[in-house]
């Protein structure tokens, strides 16, 4: 788990999130990546730097990330909730990822679209 890497880690995926989703930039990959090393836990997907980076630039065209708005971390594990919209709509982002010597090797995603005001059962919000 290597607790002693949980501030460092935290700070690791700021940066990333902040530049790869809030701003766009995905010209810093070997920053935040290495290789093609790349494990991913959602239906529908496949494992690999080249296919996580083809599905952002996919999504991007229809979503976007305004704000983090949650950020944990224990060890190598460090988990973001950001705000945002897809196709239009409210979206919360939920993201955990898995560092290993400074670069991101795990990712598990959950988007969750955040129903109307009027559809609530109550005003708590998902972050």
């Amino acid at each position: 788990m290597h607790l002693e890497h949980t501030k460092a880690n935290k700070s690791f995926v700021r940066r990333y999130y902040e530049a790869f989703h809030l701003a766009g930039d995905r010209t810093r990959n070997s920053e935040f990546f290495t290789a093609d090393t790349m494990t991913r836990h959602e239906p529908g997907v496949r494992d690999g730097l080249a296919e996580f980076l083809h599905d952002v630039g996919v999504l991007m065209q229809h979503r976007t990330i305004d704000a983090i708005r949650l950020l944990v971390g224990q060890g190598d594990l460090v988990f973001i909730g950001a705000m945002g919209t897809h196709e239009g709509r409210a979206c919360a982002y939920l993201d955990l990822y898995r560092v290993e010597r400074e670069k991101i090797v795990e990712h598990r995603g959950f988007p969750q679209i955040v129903p109307p005001q009027s559809e609530r059962k109550n005003s708590n919000g998902l972050l």
